[in-house]
């Protein structure tokens, strides 16, 4: 929606299903567009996992480990759930201590739902549970590490809505899958590596001052 004579953009407001967060009661707002599809294929990942296995296969290519462990995330993260949540970002906006996310993922698999890492995330987790259960898997760790009366204002109110799940509650690292061990995430081989800024044309150097004879 454009705004004013300065032509501001400013997000929509949700209709329906509803205008507010059915878990922290703030307003609703628009998003996207947003790809749903799967974002690779997964037999190509499979494939390219063949070569990688053979070092010889491709001459000249030195990175085999950060192209293997990249592949291997890749076949492994859910193809039909574009979205993730972000842990430690879902920890801070809450005031809570961080959850480890090999047991917030785990416990999610434990639960009946599927749950994976995002290729280009290492704290990241897609799962096809839904936001309630993944609230109250907040609620139930604010319940066990934040002393009450020393919420914040969101942390206050999404504990206002009860636990769907049933208890006693336990949390589990065990997500029942058996995985190569392979570092998937490996840092960048130097500071600052990647793609340069563009490149700038030459500057012209500054008249030098007349001689004096």
């Amino acid at each position: 929606r454009l705004l004013g004579a300065g032509g501001k953009f400013k997000p929509a407001r949700v209709v329906g299903p509803g205008q507010n967060c059915p878990e922290c009661g703030g307003r609703m707002r628009l998003g996207g567009p947003c790809y749903a599809g799967p974002l690779h294929s997964l037999s190509f990942v499979q494939s390219c996992l063949r070569y990688c296995e053979d070092e010889t296969s491709l001459p000249g290519l030195s990175m085999w480990k950060k192209i293997a462990g990249l592949l291997t995330a890749i076949s492994e993260e859910l193809l039909d759930v574009p979205l993730f949540y972000k842990l430690p970002a879902l920890c801070k906006g809450l005031k809570l201590p961080p959850i480890p996310l090999k047991q917030f993922r785990a416990t999610l698999v434990a639960l009946g739902f599927r749950a994976s890492h995002f290729h280009r995330e290492p704290e990241a987790v897609k799962t096809d549970a839904p936001n309630s259960v993944v609230y109250d898997l907040m609620r139930l760790w604010a319940e066990e590490h934040v002393t009450p009366g020393k919420c914040n204002d969101l942390l206050t109110e999404i504990l206002k809505s009860e636990v769907a799940l049933q208890r006693p509650f336990h949390w589990t690292t065990d997500d029942g899958q058996t995985k190569p061990r392979l570092p998937r995430f490996l840092p960048n081989p130097t500071r600052h590596w990647g793609p340069k800024p563009r490149a700038k044309g030459h500057e012209k150097a500054p008249p030098s001052a007349p001689k004096n004879d």
